[in-house]
């Protein structure tokens, strides 16, 4: 990557000295401090200094204790993944067995930082500066919600916005969007294409911040300023999602952190960020993970995805409208016993920005959570278990389902 993630070997030396780390059993140096550095990524520590760490660039060659910083970091379920696709390649299976059973280690807990350094911009300053928002809302088959949608913005103590509209439902009421006290500017998009009515709104909007809204979320009318707090043009502003299906917030949802994913649902970012990314990926259309790959290429271009806090909305995950109509409800649950899985974009994505490898092992470990409902995503495992022995008596179909996916992401990439 262009820009340091990990804090220093001397920074990470005093956070285990103040008790805010704990060291692992590892046997090498290069393995015992990436795991206090993912540690301290977890508890939101992140530099903010432009040198690479030394660990950056760390490789972990010891067998035993790469498996113990997998079980660590990710859990059991991806070491064990790992050890079958190493069997699978042919490595020693005497010495992959005794690495995997001698480095099993429970997962760590998430720890939570207690002072966070990133400094939050006074409101008075936020509205001294008096940025332009564009608030940027795609809307399928959602008047119903996108009814309270507008009701929030109405609310926001924020003035200077506006809010921009592709909508692409079937039946188009202009009538809708008259009469609110907001700045609204809709277009009608006759083809269901998420990202292309994204990048439209990019290119027609003028704000020098652009605001990701989707069209089934409730927001609280300090939404927008609580952004444009930490917001820049270099670092994007992550909100945080509570969503009523499928689990709630993160464990770490209230602490301020180096943000692994990117949701356009919630999130701020700055005009500039896309002359130097490009726009969305089309490629991603009727499908899943568009964002988590643009997420990705802000990384890798040198921009900070700060997961913050204090700019929270509710997802409602409404039962039609939207990506619900297009075949799945997130980037492993398929609607349809045979449709492919994990969705094909997830492996273009892996494909696109690191390998064949990469993305197999990634696919086949989502396979058995692929059949357990979407609503229990945030559930015990004792809760999931009928579905994880369902998952074994139709592993014989998940496999085709799988190799369907894997034929499709090729195609992605190819065309």
């Amino acid at each position: 990557m262009p820009h340091n993630v990990f804090l220093s070997i001397k920074e990470l030396d005093t956070l285990v000295g103040e008790g805010k780390l704990n060291w692992g059993n590892f046997s090498s140096y290069e393995a015992k401090y990436m795991d206090l550095a993912y540690q301290a990524l977890e508890a939101g520590y992140f530099t903010q200094g432009q040198d690479r760490s030394e660990i950056q660039d760390s490789i972990i060659n010891h067998i035993e204790d790469n498996y113990r910083f997998v079980n660590r970091i990710y859990g059991l379920q991806k070491a064990m993944f790992v050890l079958l696709w190493r069997l699978l390649q042919f490595n020693n299976p005497i010495k992959e067995l005794k690495g995997f059973f001698r480095g099993r280690s429970p997962k760590i807990k998430k720890r939570t930082k207690e002072n966070q350094e990133f400094p939050f911009k006074e409101e008075k300053e936020v509205l001294a500066q008096g940025n332009k928002v564009s608030v940027i809302i795609p809307t399928l088959n959602r008047y119903k919600y996108l009814k309270d949608v507008l009701a929030d913005l109405e609310k926001q103590t924020y003035a200077n916005f506006d809010v921009w509209i592709c909508d692409q439902s079937e039946n188009f009421n202009a009538d809708f969007y008259k009469g609110w006290n907001l700045d609204v500017h809709v277009f009608q998009q006759e083809e269901k294409a998420l990202w292309r009515a994204r990048n439209e709104c990019v290119r027609r909007s003028n704000g020098s911040f652009l605001l990701f809204f989707d069209d089934d979320s409730r927001v609280e009318p300090d939404w927008i300023v609580n952004h444009l707090k930490i917001a820049g043009g270099t670092i994007i502003s992550a909100g945080i999602t509570e969503t009523l299906v499928g689990g709630g917030l993160s464990t770490n949802s209230d602490v301020l952190h180096l943000s692994g994913s990117l949701d356009t649902g919630n999130v701020m970012i700055h005009r500039n960020v896309f002359q130097r990314t490009g726009i969305f990926d089309e490629k991603f259309e009727k499908l899943r993970m568009g964002d988590g790959e643009f997420g990705l290429r802000c990384l890798l271009h040198g921009f900070e995805l700060i997961s913050n806090p204090k700019a929270s909305r509710v997802h409602l995950k409404g039962e039609s409208g939207g990506l619900r109509q297009m075949g799945a409800w997130d980037a492993i649950h398929s609607i349809g016993l045979f449709k492919p899985r994990p969705i094909p974009s997830s492996l273009y994505l892996a494909k696109k920005h690191f390998n064949k490898e990469t993305a197999m092992i990634y696919g086949l470990s989502q396979l058995p959570k692929a059949i357990i409902p979407y609503r229990l995503k945030g559930a015990s495992v004792m809760q999931k278990m009928p579905f994880i022995f369902l998952a074994l008596i139709l592993s014989p179909i998940l496999v085709v389902t799988f190799l369907n996916s894997w034929n499709i992401s090729n195609k992605m990439k190819n065309n």
